[in-house]
């Protein structure tokens, strides 16, 4: 069984030691390469991820460590019982283009939940964590969602590059829509009050794995845009290969409004 207050703590320690090899490489990059179209990798997404999975199995030996750049990495564990889900770099457009927004993503699962959660903001040197059953916290003080109505005119809700690009009339239907380029730190502000609610129908698994137990515990509601849940994943689950993974979270006041405001992707 592990310990999960001693694995959020080396969490927050591996995310921070990330933090520093970003911020050791930020506005000094010489080039970016490209995964695709609008997904660029560069030498600080290698060099963190490298860090973070070797890390991580040195916590839990045996555990294996899924990310962004490497895939699959460690020993054999069983995905039933434990592995590490990271994003070694959130934000990678944000940060080639040298602007300040991005983060260190590190979820704990269990049985396919979210048991341990963490996102590293560097440039703030802030940290959100969050413990399954034991709250959600921002630098060691504790967070609760907003009480605000999502659908307020000056509600702030947190959208994707994909809502804006490919779908220009939805943003119709929001109140005040808001894209950092980084769904981890949307999800954890959405977390701290901030935001009201959050959404992408194409993020992947690393990025929302950890912001999901922040929002959770702090008090909002994590689920698809149909309303179904996310969690638990299977240990076959395609998301672990880097499929496309949908959210839609909220302060959890009229979520179900939310919900149907989405239904109509991709036709709207």
């Amino acid at each position: 069984m592990h310990e999960l207050p001693r694995l959020v703590r080396e969490a927050e320690r591996i995310a921070r030691e990330a933090g520093g090899i970003l911020l050791r490489h930020f506005e000094q990059l010489t080039a970016v390469e490209s995964k695709g179209h609008g997904d660029p990798v560069t030498a600080a997404d290698r060099e963190s991820e490298e860090y973070v999975r070797e890390a991580c199995v040195a916590v839990t030996p045996g555990v294996p460590v899924y990310g962004e750049e490497y895939g699959r990495y460690g020993a054999d564990g069983s995905l039933s019982d434990a592995c590490w889900v990271v994003d070694p770099l959130d934000g990678t457009v944000n940060y080639a283009a040298s602007m300040p927004l991005y983060a260190v993503s590190i979820a704990f699962l269990q049985a396919g939940r979210p048991t341990v959660g963490v996102i590293y903001d560097p440039t703030r040197d802030q940290a959100f964590t969050a413990v399954e059953g034991a709250g959600s916290y921002r630098d060691g003080v504790r967070m609760t969602v907003s009480e605000r109505d999502p659908f307020d005119p000056v509600a702030p809700i947190a959208i994707s590059a994909d809502i804006i690009r490919r779908r220009p009339k939805f943003l119709t239907r929001l109140p005040k829509g808001r894209s950092l380029g980084s769904a981890a730190l949307q999800m954890s502000y959405v977390a701290a009050g901030i935001f009201d609610a959050a959404m992408d129908p194409l993020t992947r698994l690393w990025d929302v794995a950890a912001g999901s137990l922040l929002v959770t515990e702090a008090g909002g509601v994590v689920t698809r845009w149909d309303g179904s849940s996310i969690f638990p994943v299977a240990p076959d689950d395609p998301g672990f290969a880097g499929a496309p993974v949908e959210y839609l979270v909220s302060n959890g006041l009229r979520h179900a409004d939310l919900v149907d405001m989405t239904t109509g992707w991709p036709d709207c």
